[in-house]
């Protein structure tokens, strides 16, 4: 199969897992309704793919990098299954005229320290790739696998962007494009905008049923006036560059925790009043 496409990987029976991964692909069926979309897995979704490729492998990150190399499509956009698409993804597929692969720094920029690689060469964060196939991409990603169970052993959060960010390194061929956040907005954590956001990513804190990327979205787009086109945001809430808080996407559920906050507040202070009284008993 040739063209250009969507790929997702997704291993287990974890239910959140399996509807993330539909409510993701819904997504890029709503901007790029032509674009197929491909899922790598142990098992059948039921969901908006046009194409199934079998995979056996527990591991969710090993998973990922083999998934990479069974992809059907000359021209891939591989997303996790946390990602939630805004807009047409056709300009990161023009990168690959020119490019082979294409990623956004990770905000941790090294989470896992390696002696052969310099620091000023940060992690690519690996939920949003997009890679064209080639002979040189895939002896990247088997280099990429290799590396991967090479880090295994080591105590570290995850394995998959140290062993991608060696890889990335010593590999002098390889042309990678550095993508700007907003193609791969972690939305959770500090950062700026001053581009619309194309793909969120990130999972809810709690309650992913009831969690609403559209709510992000919108704040994330909320337009600032004049000069003031750098969008800041931290947290939930979203600042102009005076800071000034502009808009916020707080979850349904925060407003019960505020409710309930000074409930707590009592409560705690009831028990700090009560325990050393307690103890004397």
């Amino acid at each position: 199969m040739a063209g250009r496409g969507i790929l997702y990987n997704v291993v287990g029976s974890w239910d959140v897992y399996l509807k993330a991964a539909v409510r993701s692909a819904q997504s890029v069926k709503a901007a790029m309704p032509d674009t197929p979309i491909a899922v790598v897995g142990d098992r059948v979704i039921d969901g908006p793919f046009d194409h199934h490729i079998s995979v056996s492998e527990a591991d969710g990150y090993r998973a990922k990098i083999l998934g990479a190399r069974l992809t059907p499509f000359d021209q891939t956009v591989m997303l996790d299954v946390d990602t939630y698409v805004l807009a047409d993804l056709a300009e990161l597929f023009e990168l690959l005229a020119v490019f082979d692969m294409a990623l956004a720094h990770a905000p941790i920029r090294i989470s896992t320290p390696l002696d052969d690689v310099p620091k000023a060469f940060p992690e690519f964060n690996t939920g949003v790739i997009v890679y064209r196939r080639s002979p040189l991409v895939d002896a990247v990603l088997d280099d990429w696998l290799k590396e991967y169970d090479g880090l295994a052993g080591l105590d570290t959060p995850t394995w998959d962007q140290p062993s991608f960010r060696r890889v990335a390194y010593r590999t002098e061929a390889l042309r990678i494009a550095t993508l700007t956040p907003e193609f791969n907005q972690r939305f959770k954590m500090a950062g700026y905008l001053n581009q619309p956001v194309r793909i969120l990513h990130g999972w809810p804190d709690t309650r992913p049923r009831d969690f609403d990327y559209r709510k992000v979205a919108d704040a994330l787009e909320t337009p600032l006036s004049g000069v003031d086109h750098w969008a800041v945001f931290s947290g939930r809430r979203v600042f102009d560059r005076s800071g000034r808080q502009v808009a916020t996407f707080r979850p349904p559920w925060s407003r019960v925790r505020r409710v309930t906050r000074p409930i707590r507040s009592i409560a705690r202070e009831v028990r700090t009043r009560v325990r050393p009284h307690a103890k004397r008993l």
